[in-house]
This record gives structure tokens, C-alpha cells and sequence, in this order.
């Protein structure tokens, strides 16, 4: 009996933003799922909610798919425009959606706290592995956790953000209200 093996589903015709997810397929063959039954398999259908003043009904994505478009670094609001357009620059707007980003200063002060949780829990967990195995000695354990606690972090930057805005789309979709009627009156 083979064992079951990851499909990545992807619908680019549907222009859905559940590619990526994992959906699982016991047999040889490629039966790549379309992204819609993927969703329904995993439980992440897409609901519709109006979400925004003067905007047709937005569709919104559950959090399990917000969360795999920001491990893909993907705007969470459509999926499909990239977050980044290099190691550290970010792209102000999603160039599919037009989702801003950066939405005021200081607003992705957020994502320090999210890459340093994952960083400490990390370094945490290695610790006490590598104490109790006694693969390392005391002074060794130090400078490979130090080369973690300063490597790492910079690698973990751009999911910490991207993560950070999927969080916040999930809990306060753009444009809420004011950022509605400011675009409204942009030129």
C-alpha cells in the first residue's frame, strides 16, 4: 500500500487563493485536486462578507488559508500578489489587489514580537534537546544557539511580517472604514 503523498493544489484558471495547500492523494498518480474541492476537503471554505464601506461584498479566506499565504509570503487579501519584492523590500500595494501593506506607521511593529516568539520558543527547545542528549558540550551549546538566536531571525524577517499581515487581514480587513474614505479622496 503506498503511503500517502503531498499534492499541491493549484487552480490559476478559478484565480483562487488556496493554492498551496496541502490536500493528500493515496495513489501513484498525479490527481491534482482543483483548489475549490481542495478547500472543501481541508475545511477552509472561502465565505463572502461585505467588509468594506462603498466596496462590493470582499471575499475573505478562513484563518488556515490566511495562514498558508503567509508562509508563502502572498498577500492574504487575494492570494496571488507577492509581499516582497526582495530580500527585505516590501511591495507598498498588492500588484493584483492594490492592498496596502504597510497601513500606517508603525504597523508592522507587530511582527517583532512574532519573530522573536518563534526565535525564543526555538532556541528554548534546542537548548534543553541538545543539554539532555549531551550531543554538545556546555561552551559549544552557547555558540551554536548565539549563531541561531542572530541567523535565524534574519531568515524568519519577511514570514514574520507576512504572517503579521495575514493576522491582521484575518481581524481587520483592509481598508476598514477610514482607510476607505481616504482612498476614496485619493487623486
Amino acid at each position: 500500500m503506498d503511503s500517502p503523498r503531498a499534492a499541491v493544489a493549484f487552480n490559476a484558471r478559478a484565480g483562487t487563493a488556496l493554492d498551496g495547500l496541502l490536500c493528500w492523494r493515496s495513489s501513484g498518480r498525479a490527481n491534482l485536486p482543483d483548489a475549490a474541492n481542495c478547500s472543501k476537503l481541508m475545511g477552509m471554505e472561502r465565505t463572502t462578507e461585505a467588509t468594506n464601506v462603498g466596496q462590493d461584498a470582499v471575499s475573505r479566506a478562513s484563518r488556515p488559508a490566511l495562514v498558508v499565504r503567509g508562509l508563502r509570503l502572498q498577500c492574504p487579501r487575494c492570494g496571488r500578489g507577492a509581499i516582497f519584492r526582495g530580500w527585505f523590500a516590501m511591495n507598498d500595494r498588492c500588484p493584483v489587489c492594490g492592498r496596502r501593506f504597510n497601513r500606517a506607521p508603525g504597523y508592522l511593529l507587530g511582527s517583532i514580537y512574532v519573530n522573536y516568539g518563534v526565535t525564543a520558543l526555538l532556541v528554548v527547545v534546542a537548548y534543553f534537546s541538545l543539554y539532555f542528549s549531551e550531543v554538545f558540550s556546555g561552551r559549544q551549546l552557547l555558540w551554536v544557539l548565539t549563531a541561531f538566536s542572530i541567523v535565524f531571525p534574519l531568515w524568519f524577517f519577511r514570514y514574520a511580517r507576512s504572517l503579521w499581515i495575514a493576522f491582521d487581514e484575518r481581524w481587520d480587513p483592509w481598508p476598514n472604514e477610514q482607510e476607505a474614505r481616504e482612498e476614496a479622496n485619493r487623486p
